[in-house]
Formats: structure tokens, sequence, C-alpha cells
């Protein structure tokens, strides 16, 4: 058994076999001593024994054992647990649309990088334009000759 020591009651947890037939993931009891036990079933997830494990806490915390109508202390245990999704979902949310803008950024910083290459590409082969016209113009016919084959292979460009 072991015990839950953030909460000002006694809450003790024991995980047990509810058998085959029963479908409740924990029941709890309230002790002689006024301290209370959260019963988990071992037949369920580890996950839904962590979500029946906070609703039975939330039972106790609400002083629900104090109460008599079981529909509406369920109706509010479930209410709660509604609104905390909502909530994780909200949350959930904003944290994809702020991932959302993050890749954005990243693909806006992409794009301008790829920008400035593609420009220092263009203004290279603007270099390269200039320097031809200016090989033909001082040396007519060379582009025509091996002599420009050869200053190709030795790496003149």
């Amino acid at each position: 058994m072991t015990r839950l020591d953030d909460h000002a009651e006694d809450i003790f947890v024991e995980v047990i076999d509810f058998g085959k037939d029963v479908r409740a993931a924990e029941m709890v009891v309230k002790n002689e001593d006024g301290s209370f036990t959260v019963f988990l079933n071992a037949r369920v997830s580890h996950d839904k024994q962590m979500e029946a494990l906070e609703h039975g806490v939330r039972h106790v915390t609400n002083d629900d054992f104090s109460k008599t109508d079981v529909q509406q202390i369920e109706a509010d245990a479930h209410s709660l647990v509604q609104r905390r999704q909502q909530h994780e979902s909200s949350q959930e949310q904003a944290r994809l649309e702020r991932r959302k803008q993050r890749m954005e950024r990243r693909r806006r910083k992409a794009l301008k990088k790829l920008r400035a290459e593609q420009e220092e590409t263009v203004r290279r082969l603007a270099e390269y334009q200039d320097f031809v016209a200016e090989m033909e113009r001082d040396h007519p016919g060379l582009l025509e000759t091996r002599a420009w084959d050869r200053y190709n292979r030795i790496g003149g460009i």
C-alpha cells in the first residue's frame, strides 16, 4: 500500500485485481481512522490507473464522502475533468501554433538564404558573361579555338 503525501488527508493507494467482470478502474473507501484508500484495478492500463487515481483523489479533496447525491458528485467530477481536458486542448493548440510559427520562420529564413545563393549565382554568371564578352572583344575568334578549351581545362575560370 502506498501513501500519498501531497494531500492534507491521508490517502493510501493499493492496486488489486477487481476480477474480469468489474469494469471500474478505481474504488475509493473511507477508512475507520478517517483516512482513505484508493483501490486501482490491476486489469486496466497504467495510464488508465493514473487517471483513475486522479479521479479518486479528487473525490477525497472535494469532500465528496460527506455528500449524498452520487449522480451530482460524479457529474461534478467529470465536468472538472472535461474543463481540464479543454484547457489542455487549448494549451496543445497554442503549442502547435507556436511550432507552426517557428517552422514558418525557418522556412522564410531558408528561402532567404536560397534567394541569396541564387542572386550570387546570377551575379557570377553576369561576371562570366562580361569576361567572355571582354575576351571575345580582345581576342576575336578565341572562343572557336582549342586555346579556349585548354584555358578552361587548366582552371582559367
